[in-house]
């Protein structure tokens, strides 16, 4: 999926649950800045913001990530090109990632395990 689809999709999103990019930003607490620079393609939504735009519209996460259709939508065809599985690969990373960060800062980090290394 490519960026402009990737956009098309979130603004999509946005129509289908009647909210406008001031309406977003406010719902999710961040500057209406932050939504417009998605739209032009300033900046890329990170996995966390990702997930609060999916609870604004009312869409699965991985709505976002679907070459045609719509999870529970009976005209949708439930699909995934390759690009799809790779993103959804990286987010899982970013998760991980963003787990050990937290066990870090709460200093809950496992001893004996392995660190998880993200640039295996």
């Amino acid at each position: 999926m490519t960026e402009k689809e990737f956009v098309k999709k979130i603004k999509i999103a946005l129509a289908e649950a009647g909210l406008n990019q001031s309406e977003l930003a406010k719902k999710m607490g961040i500057k209406k800045q932050a939504v417009s620079n998605w739209f032009a393609g300033y900046r890329k939504p990170k996995v966390e913001t990702l997930q609060k735009i999916a609870e604004a519209t009312g869409k699965p996460l991985n709505y976002f990530f679907e070459n045609k259709g719509n999870i529970g939508n009976s005209g949708g065809n439930n699909t995934f090109n390759n690009n799809s599985f790779a993103d959804l690969e990286l987010i899982k990373k970013d998760i991980e990632i963003l787990k050990l960060r937290v066990q870090i800062l709460e200093g809950k980090k496992g001893k004996g395990k392995k660190p998880f290394n993200p640039n295996f």
